[in-house]
């Protein structure tokens, strides 16, 4: 989340060169990580023992991270988007794709 705010930053400052108002910056940031909030979160990995060997362990740890940074990245959007909604309440939620030049924030 604290990434996304430097983003944010960032982009008021140098991207637009003054040329957007915050609060349009904002918006454009939160189309951006609004699916974030809303991805399905994977199952749980697997609760039976994994079959011996190295490979097997590892892909049950991977399952297990994945489903971890799932839910951090899912929790840290909902919060970013409760904070840039009090910041912004009269922004367009919602951008058109070509409303937006640039990159998109990726988590």
């Amino acid at each position: 989340m604290c990434t996304w705010w430097l983003l944010v930053a960032r982009h008021i400052e140098y991207a637009d060169s003054g040329g957007l108002r915050r609060s349009q910056t904002i918006a454009r940031f939160i189309s951006w990580i609004a699916p974030y909030a809303t991805d399905p979160t994977p199952p749980e990995p697997a609760t039976q023992a994994p079959a011996s060997g190295a490979d097997s362990e590892r892909g049950a740890a991977l399952d297990q991270l994945e489903r971890s940074l799932a839910l951090i990245r899912q929790n840290a959007a909902r919060a970013f988007l409760t904070q840039a909604e009090t910041l912004a309440p009269a922004c367009s939620h919602q951008q058109t794709p070509d409303a937006s030049p640039g990159q998109e924030a990726t988590a």
